[in-house]
């Protein structure tokens, strides 16, 4: 069985590996022919991939190819349609696990019983890194980087909390002066009311006082008024008295 593995490895160039197993089977013909290639782009740039690529169009031309299988984080629709061009109709996220392994090299190997893929399998997963626990050290680099930057991200919202804070303190202290000024103001507003509102009493004392005496003016020359208008009927009778009697 004919198997090749293509990755990346240092400097993102392209890894070729390619794996020969032989099965116990008889009366098996010696081929060239690859049962099973895997491209595990995972980790590779757009540079890389399609070098990939151009790699499983050279191999399918000169050796011929049962089955291609694409490993991938994220199948987008541009990488999905130059896998398929290429020849890799199969597409894997994230990892194969032994199980889709024995599916895959079923599928690519017709006749040959289950049984026989175990060893197979093993040494895939020992030579590709096909494994749920597998760590590579460009991810961990990866998630150095990551957690650098959010280190960074949070440092820099602490920073601008601290700002923010700062701010509204000073905020807050303006406000307090602004509210002890208005209070104030309102104090000497009061006081100038208080004061403009005790010296109009006095008039109004003053005022009801000239009423009051104008009002015993008023009835003193009404009095008068009277006597004179009684002592002039007084004098007009004895003026009639006087003239009858003549």
């Amino acid at each position: 069985m004919n198997i090749v593995l293509l990755n990346n490895g240092l400097g993102d160039r392209l890894v070729v590996q390619q794996l020969r197993y032989q099965l116990r089977q008889e009366n098996a013909p010696e081929s060239s022919r690859i049962n099973l290639l895997i491209v595990d782009a995972r980790e590779m740039s757009d540079e890389c991939f399609a070098a990939a690529c151009n790699e499983v169009r050279a191999v399918r031309s000169r050796f011929g190819l049962n089955l291609g299988v694409l490993v991938c984080k994220q199948p987008t629709l541009p990488i999905t349609v130059a896998a398929i061009r290429c020849g890799l109709h199969d597409v894997v996220t994230q990892y194969v696990s032994a199980a889709h392994l024995r599916d895959l090299l079923r599928i690519a190997s017709p006749g040959v019983r289950l049984q026989q893929f175990h060893a197979v399998v093993a040494l895939l997963r020992t030579f590709s890194g096909f494994s749920a626990a597998e760590v590579s050290a460009r991810d961990l680099a990866r998630r150095e980087q990551e957690l650098a930057r959010k280190r960074e991200e949070l440092t820099e919202l602490e920073r601008r909390l601290l700002q923010e804070k700062e701010t509204f303190s000073h905020r807050e202290h303006d406000l307090r002066e602004r509210t002890r000024r208005v209070d104030r103001q309102l104090a000497r507003l009061q006081t100038d009311v208080d004061a403009a509102v005790a010296p109009s009493a006095a008039p109004s004392a003053e005022l009801e006082a000239l009423k009051r005496k104008l009002d015993q003016r008023a009835a003193e020359l009404d009095l008068r008024e009277r006597i004179l208008n009684e002592m002039q009927e007084l004098l007009s009778a004895q003026a009639t008295d006087t003239g009858a009697r003549s």
